[in-house]
């Protein structure tokens, strides 16, 4: 059974709860995944943050060199992605290898964008001297990245990819229906040189996990998108 990522480790919810995943063309049972609960989103966000501290220093980079290395092995990958996103969520292979691309795009600009991040000065009007405005551009610590059904592939790179390159920590809540991928691409991201803690999976239910993740007072920023059933 496929284990949700909390802090490096590959674990199963505190329950010891389980959800199955149903391909919706066969109504087969292909998976089975841990049916995480508010306790292990606490777990999951805890970490992160612990893990903040360390990824927010590091060299901008040596963080976007972690992610095209991400891209490049999620790219190699796309077969085996696809086939798996098309087992739990029935697009067609070829739309599915089209999204598993299209995450690798996406993961590789982020890339790129990291080292281009720059801030602002503005000189200002004053009547006690020189004066001048100044926006500094700083990680802002855990996110919540929330994504759908439809395209969790997709929307999960335009989550995950910029809160990585901008210093920040993930704690990333598949759909219950669509959890596969997802999980496999965590695998890619450890892979890659993403340190333990700074990406982290937590599957289950949408309501129970997504009300934990979005009330939580260390979640800095919340990226959700549509329907997490």
């Amino acid at each position: 059974m496929p284990e949700m990522l909390i802090g490096g480790e590959w674990r199963q919810a505190a329950a010891r709860e389980e959800l199955e995943v149903v391909n919706p063309a066969t109504e087969d049972v292909v998976a089975s995944v841990p049916a995480g609960a508010p306790e292990d989103v606490e777990l999951a966000i805890a970490t992160a943050k612990r893990a903040f501290a360390q990824w927010s220093r590091t060299d901008v980079e040596t963080r976007a060199g972690i992610l095209t290395k991400a891209a490049e092995l999620i790219h190699a990958h796309a077969r085996e992605l696809a086939a798996t996103l098309t087992s739990e969520q029935g697009k067609p292979l070829a739309e599915a290898i089209g999204e598993v691309n299209h995450l690798a795009h996406g993961v590789r600009y982020y890339a790129e964008a990291a080292t281009k991040v720059r801030g602002a000065y503005q000189e200002l009007p004053a009547t006690l001297g020189p004066a001048y405005g100044m926006v500094i551009r700083r990680p802002m610590g855990v996110c919540a990245a929330i994504t759908p059904y439809n395209f969790p592939l997709t929307l999960l790179g335009t989550k995950v990819a910029p809160a990585l390159a901008g210093g920040n920590t993930v704690v990333a809540k598949p759909a219950a229906t669509t959890p596969l991928a997802t999980l496999e691409v965590a695998r890619l991201f450890a892979e890659a040189g993403v340190p333990d803690g700074v990406v982290n999976v937590v599957t289950g239910r949408g309501s129970q996990i997504g009300d934990a993740l979005v009330s939580h007072p260390d979640v800095r920023r919340v990226a959700f998108t549509g329907s997490t059933a």
